[in-house]
C-alpha cells in the first residue's frame, strides 16, 4: 500500500500566505481573489494542468461599526456582527424595547407585544425559512440573534443562504451567548442598535487544476477559499486549502497517471451556503455528470478535538470511509507461546498469533492532547502550534508495538449525513457520492467558529497533514483503480438533498 506523507512545512507555508499575508477573505473582496490567484499559482508550481480561474457574479458586503447600546441606568454597549445581507439601520440607530421572545416560533411571538419591539431570539434560523419570512413581515422594528451553541463572551458571523438575501429586510444583529443572556434577564430594557452594513454587486472566483487520467471519469477535491467577515479564516477554511494542495502535491510526485482525472477547485464564496460550488456544478454539468467521488475538506485543523467523515453514497463508500479509522493487523508468523495468541491454520499450523485490535494509547492520533494547549505559539512557526502530541501524524506503516499491523490512515468516526452546509451539497445534488473531511471541538461545532479565535493560534499543521493523507489516500484509491463503489446515492439520502436543495437554492420570497 503507498504511504503518503504530508509536508507540515509547505502546510505552514500555505497557511502564513492566506492568512498572514492576505488575511480575512470575505467573498467577492479583493483578498478573495488574491487568495484564489495564489492557489492558481501554487497549482501551477505543484504541475497541475488546465489551471483556471472562473469568476461570477456575487454581492459583496460589509460594515465598519455594529454594535448594541443598553439604555437606562445600567448603560452599556454590547458587541454585534451583522448577519450577512441584512440592512443598516438608520445613521443614527434605532432606538426600541426589546422582547425576548425565544426561539420565535410562531405561538412565541404570539405571546409578546413585538409591533415596534426589537427582538431577541435565542438561536439561529437554520433551515427554517419560513420563520425568517415570518419575522420580515412582522412589525418588528429589528432582530437580535444569538448563536445558543457557543456560550462565550464574543459573538459570531452568521451567513445567510444566498437565495436568502432578499427576505433580510430589517436591521439584524448577532451578539454573544453572555451579552444576549443578560439582555434576556432585564424585563423592557431599551437598546438602540447600530449597523451600517452595505452591499454591492461584485465578482467571486472560483479556481480548478487537474491531474489528468486515462478515461472520463472525475474525481473532484475542494475546499473553500473564502472566510466570513471576522478573523482570518485559518481553520475554515485556509486549512482546508492547505491539505488540498499538499494532496494535490502528493498525488502528482507519485508520477503516474490516474484512470480518472482528478480535478483540485478552491471554490469561492461558501461562507453564503456554498454559492461558488453551486455556480461551479451550474456551469460544468458535464464533468459533474463524469465524477464518480467528490472529496470535501472543510474546518480541519483545530487544535484539540475529533475528526469526522461524513458520508453520501452507497454503503460501500461509507464502508471505504471505516476502513480509514480501523488499525489493519497481519499475522505473525514467529512461534508464540499459546497465552500469547491463538493456533494459526493452513500453512502456519503449528505456530500461534494473535488476534483483535492493538490498543496504542501513545499513538491515539490527532485527539491526544498532551503537550499542548490552544493558543501555542511555536518559535519557528509563527504562532502555529505544530502538535508534537499527534503521534507520526497521518503514517501509515508498521506498529512499533507489533512489528506487522498497520494504523489507521486517520482517526475519528464516520457518520452517514447529508449536509448543505458545504461544498459537497450541490455535488449531491447532481447524485455525485461525497466524503466531507470534517473536525469539531465544540458540541456540533467549534469553539472559535466563525468569530476572531479562527486565526493561526488556533489551528496546527500536523491535524492538517492528517487530512491531506486521508484525502491522498482516499483519491489514491478511487482515482487509480476502480472504486469499490458506485456512483450513486441511496434513496433515502437522495430524498433529504432534494428537500434541502429546495429550502436552501429555491426562489426567495
Amino acid at each position: 500500500m503507498i504511504r503518503f506523507h504530508a509536508s507540515a512545512e509547505n502546510i505552514d507555508g500555505h497557511l502564513h500566505a492566506l492568512c498572514r499575508d492576505i488575511g480575512n477573505r470575505l467573498g467577492a473582496s479583493e483578498n478573495e481573489l488574491r487568495a484564489a490567484e495564489y492557489v492558481a499559482e501554487q497549482m501551477r508550481r505543484i504541475g497541475l494542468h488546465n489551471v483556471t480561474l472562473e469568476r461570477f457574479p456575487f454581492a459583496l458586503w460589509g460594515y465598519e461599526t455594529a454594535r448594541v447600546d443598553v439604555l437606562g441606568e445600567s448603560q452599556r454597549s454590547l458587541e454585534a456582527i451583522p448577519v450577512a445581507n441584512s440592512p443598516a439601520t438608520p445613521e443614527e440607530g434605532l432606538e426600541a424595547e426589546v422582547v425576548y421572545v425565544d426561539n420565535a416560533t410562531a405561538g412565541d411571538l404570539a405571546m409578546h407585544e413585538i409591533d415596534g419591539r426589537i427582538l431577541l431570539i435565542w438561536g439561529l434560523y437554520g433551515e427554517d425559512r419560513e420563520k425568517l419570512q415570518m419575522l420580515q413581515r412582522s412589525e418588528a422594528a429589528g432582530v437580535i440573534w444569538v448563536d445558543e451553541r457557543l456560550p462565550f463572551e464574543w459573538p459570531v458571523s452568521v451567513g445567510t443562504p444566498y437565495a436568502w438575501r432578499d427576505i433580510l429586510r430589517k436591521p439584524q444583529l448577532v451578539v454573544s451567548y453572555w451579552d444576549a443572556l443578560e439582555l434576556a434577564k432585564q424585563s423592557g430594557a431599551r437598546v438602540r442598535m447600530f449597523s451600517d452594513a452595505w452591499s454591492e454587486q461584485r465578482e467571486s472566483v472560483n479556481v480548478y487544476g487537474e491531474l489528468p487520467g486515462g478515461n472520463d471519469e472525475m474525481v473532484h477535491v475542494g475546499a473553500h477559499i473564502d472566510s466570513v467577515i471576522v478573523g482570518t479564516g485559518a481553520e475554515d477554511d485556509a486549512s482546508g486549502v492547505a491539505a488540498m494542495l499538499e494532496a494535490a502535491r502528493m498525488l502528482v510526485e507519485l508520477s503516474k497517471v490516474p484512470e480518472r482525472t482528478i480535478r483540485f477547485c478552491g471554490f469561492g464564496a461558501e461562507e453564503q451556503l456554498s454559492e461558488g460550488a453551486r455556480q461551479y456544478v451550474e456551469s460544468h454539468p458535464d464533468e459533474v455528470g463524469r465524477t464518480r467521488l467528490m472529496i470535501n475538506l472543510d474546518s480541519v485543523a483545530a487544535i484539540t478535538g475529533r475528526n469526522q467523515i461524513r458520508v453520501v453514497g452507497p454503503p460501500q463508500l461509507t464502508e471505504l470511509a471505516q476502513s480509514l479509522v480501523r488499525p489493519r493487523h497481519e499475522p505473525l508468523h514467529e512461534p508464540l507461546s499459546e497465552a500469547a495468541g491463538v493456533p494459526a491454520e493452513g500453512e502456519d499450523r503449528g505456530r500461534y498469533v494473535r488476534g483483535g485490535d492493538v490498543h496504542r494509547p501513545e499513538a491515539a492520533g490527532p485527539g491526544a492532547t498532551s503537550g499542548v494547549s490552544a493558543g501555542t505559539a511555536s518559535t519557528d512557526r509563527g504562532s502555529i502550534a505544530r502538535g508534537a502530541e499527534f503521534a507520526r501524524p497521518g503514517e501509515v506503516g508498521p506498529s512499533p508495538r507489533t512489528g506487522h499491523g498497520r494504523l489507521p490512515i486517520i482517526t475519528g468516526e464516520v457518520l452517514e449525513e447529508v449536509s448543505p452546509y458545504s461544498d459537497m451539497f450541490p455535488f449531491n445534488t447532481q447524485g455525485v457520492p461525497s466524503v466531507w473531511l470534517h473536525r469539531m471541538n465544540q458540541a456540533g461545532t467549534r469553539y472559535f467558529h466563525h468569530s476572531h479565535l479562527d486565526d493561526l493560534e488556533s489551528v496546527s499543521s500536523d491535524v492538517i497533514a492528517v487530512h491531506a493523507n486521508a484525502t491522498a489516500h482516499i483519491a489514491h484509491l478511487v482515482a487509480f483503480s476502480e472504486p469499490p463503489f458506485a456512483r450513486t446515492i441511496p434513496e433515502a439520502q437522495i430524498l433529504e438533498v432534494r428537500k434541502k436543495a429546495a429550502t436552501f437554492f429555491g426562489e426567495s420570497e
